[in-house]
């Protein structure tokens, strides 16, 4: 009896640890299917099969419309009962078949609610929302003043009121945008953007783009999007995926500002820039001013067409600036065209580059046609790339076809100065000219100057076949002020030495009466007049003018050397007259 008892024992024993682990095992599957993404993973697959449906639903009746251009995408939505009719033309703005995460916008009204709604903190993450027609913001503007006629200011999608840097700081507000906005080719126009005052941030028809958040396929055209801080036409400061946008319009802006995004830590892909860009500070770009703060950061088969000009550094015709914050910090670079102009002489820009002003990373397969100026730094793929947190700059597979024009120093065909790496597989075809009054040196068919003592720098398997240009006036006057300074000769010493010129030549002038030959003195006197007409030209607070008048009476001087015959004699005759009537005479 005592053993079937405890038998008994065992078994109720065994039956209720059973129970337990089985109970266990069942949390643990259910935690599994939950938090280890199996259910998760499920709902997502079911949101991208709706999303996929929709997208074909609406591409068929887009290619209806090509058969029946009489009717508008919103009106055959409508008729597919996909829309409400009467929702949609008061408002601009209803979900498509009652869903919530699938919305349609038809107008600005419709455009204003997203901005009111994703500025008043509503997340849109996981929501589709599309253009169906163009949408006219009825703003009417002065382009040059910036001053708004007539309509209304409008809003960006999403803000931010400090910069990405501070955002983890107490007091820092980010509204992103995370859901999927798709134009659809769409245009809008006429749409009125003001945030040039100091202390703005992220201008744009969105302004702040999270991480899950994806615009594609607008088109702005006719606007006045202005800013101070991360200005751009479709994104002030983007950290998702942007693609297939264009811009036709000017964007003015002061610092990291873009003809398609302001700043990015994302993605931007295949979109182009129309539109002038101007700014009065640092990083501008015909695409993006900035790209910083990305794992991953990515600019890849963009266009820019416009004029990019800037009164400060960094200037590209793709991407102003594009820098390495820390060392996981990722950006790469790809198949990028530049047809614009990019930088002006009377402003004195630093670090100009038909792709990239000023680069820490990777640059592939990007050509410039554009025309590239500068004072210092100016290339035509990059005006400078830079060595930083143990990143290596690379320059590859890169053509450059347009004219590259500094006035001071580093000048290339391929980078202005390359302190950060390497160059492969590049080539210039483009005139590569460094002149100026103060032009100093440094001018290349691939690079105009190298140094670093932080890595190996090198240029491999590339070729040059521009034009290279160094004007002479600028190298011969730029050489003999370094010497004139460094031997403190005055005004006077060049007269003593003029004095000895005129005395050789009058001595040669005797012999020459007495049937004697000492043409050794006037050698001697026209390389004594020759080489003080240009320190002269290079003294040391000498006035522009005066550069300019003592270097014409050298060219001048070597005309009566080189020429023959009258020519030869009436240039050699001017020499002296014109250096003492430039003396003598009042000014």
């Amino acid at each position: 009896m005592k053993k079937y008892k405890n038998y008994n024992g065992i078994t109720l024993i065994a039956l209720i640890i059973t129970i337990i682990l089985l109970i266990i095992l069942a949390g643990i599957s259910i935690s599994t299917l939950t938090n280890q993404g199996l259910l998760k993973n499920a709902k997502k697959a079911k949101e991208k099969y709706q999303e996929s449906e929709i997208n074909e639903k609406i591409t068929l009746l887009k290619y209806e419309m090509q058969l029946d251009e009489s009717i508008t995408l919103k009106e055959k939505m409508i008729n597919e009962g996909l829309i409400d009719k009467k929702e949609i033309n008061e408002k601009g703005i209803s979900n498509i078949n009652n869903d919530d995460n699938f919305i349609v916008i038809s107008n600005y009204n419709g455009l204003k609610e997203l901005s009111k709604e994703v500025n008043e903190g509503k997340d849109y993450s996981g929501k589709n929302i599309y253009l169906i027609d163009n949408i006219d913001c009825n703003a009417d503007f002065d382009s040059e003043t910036g001053k708004l006629i007539s309509g209304e200011k409008f809003e960006s999608i999403g803000d931010s009121n400090s910069r990405i840097e501070d955002e983890i700081l107490e007091g820092s507000i980010k509204k992103e945008f995370n859901g999927n906005f798709n134009g659809l080719g769409y245009t809008i126009k006429n749409m009125y953007i003001n945030e040039n005052s100091e202390g703005n941030y992220c201008a744009g028809l969105f302004g702040y783009i999270g991480k899950n958040g994806k615009v594609q396929d607008i088109i702005i055209q006719n606007s006045y999007i202005s800013g101070y801080y991360e200005t751009g036409s479709i994104v002030g400061r983007n950290r998702g995926i942007i693609s297939n946008c264009k811009n036709y319009s000017q964007i003015n802006g002061a610092k990291l500002t873009g003809g398609i995004v302001g700043r990015s830590c994302g993605t931007i892909e295949n979109c182009a820039n129309y539109g002038n860009i101007i700014t009065t500070d640092i990083q501008t770009g015909g695409i993006v001013g900035n790209c910083d703060y990305g794992e991953n950061v990515i600019v890849k088969n963009c266009e820019n067409h416009g004029d990019v000009n800037s009164t400060k550094t960094s200037i590209g015709g793709i991407i102003g600036g594009a820098y390495r914050s820390n060392e996981t910090v990722i950006i790469n670079i790809s198949d990028c065209k530049n047809y614009g102009n990019i930088g002006k002489f009377e402003n004195n820009n630093v670090s100009v580059g038909g792709i990239v002003g000023a680069v820490q990373q990777s640059i592939k397969n990007c050509t410039n046609y554009g025309i590239i100026r500068g004072k210092e730094n100016v290339g035509g793929i990059v005006g400078y790339t830079n060595y930083a947190s143990n990143n290596t700059s690379l320059i590859q597979q890169s053509k450059n076809y347009g004219l590259v024009n500094g006035t001071y120093k580093c000048v290339g065909g391929i980078c202005g100065f390359n302190t950060g790496g390497k160059i492969l597989e590049c080539s210039n075809i483009g005139e590569v000219i460094l002149n100026g009054e103060e032009a100093y040196y440094g001018v290349g068919g691939i690079a105009g100057a190298e140094g670093s003592s932080k890595t190996d720098i090198y240029i491999e398997k590339c070729y040059n076949i521009g034009k290279i240009l160094k004007f002479a006036v600028a190298h011969a006057v730029s050489w003999a002020g370094r010497l004139t300074m460094k031997l403190k000769f005055t005004h006077k010493t060049w007269y003593f030495f003029l004095l000895c010129a005129a005395a050789a030549s009058m001595l040669n002038g005797f012999a020459v009466l007495g049937g004697m030959d000492f043409s050794f003195l006037e050698m001697a006197a026209f390389c004594i007049t020759g080489i003080t007409l240009l320190f002269l030209a290079a003294e040391k607070g000498s006035s522009a003018k005066d550069k300019r008048n003592y270097f014409g009476l050298f060219v001048v001087l070597m005309l009566s050397y080189m020429g023959r015959g009258w020519a030869a004699y009436i240039c050699s005759a001017l020499v002296w007259p014109g250096l003492l009537g430039y003396e003598l005479l009042p000014a």
